[in-house]
């Protein structure tokens, strides 16, 4: 699995590239970790990032101009190895998904998917 570290004075993030996960927040001044470790055995997660949907859909589907389409579970992006990352620096990265052929026989939707993490001082901004 592959990851991106932002840091600043305060901070250390890292980020896992698959889902564009949030897993682990690290304080410079105290050295405390501020996230859940995501251990498998009890939720394998740490911050998922859910779209378009949270949770499931009744009975697994929905119908849009009468075809019927189903998204997995909290959505497509948080088991997503396609995103692609469109901006970097020591303090902020930014991950994109635009919909394409194969998302759109599951999410009948033209969109392109954001999620942007940046940290300011003592604060990281989603």
């Amino acid at each position: 699995m592959s990851f991106h570290n932002l840091q600043n004075e305060f901070l250390t993030i890292r980020i896992q590239d698959k889902g564009a996960e949030l897993c682990s927040v690290v304080s410079l001044e105290h050295g405390k970790e501020y996230m859940w470790n995501g251990d498998p055995e009890i939720w394998g997660s740490h911050a998922p990032v859910l779209f378009p949907i949270i949770g499931c859909l009744k009975n697994g589907y929905f119908f849009f101009k009468g075809e019927k389409y189903t998204v997995p579970k909290h959505g497509f992006i948080r088991n997503n190895s396609n995103l692609e990352v469109v901006k970097i620096s020591d303090q902020c990265i930014e991950y994109r998904l635009k919909f394409d052929e194969e998302s759109l026989k599951n999410y009948p939707f033209e969109f392109e998917f954001f999620v942007r993490y940046l940290l300011s001082e003592s604060t990281i901004i989603v």
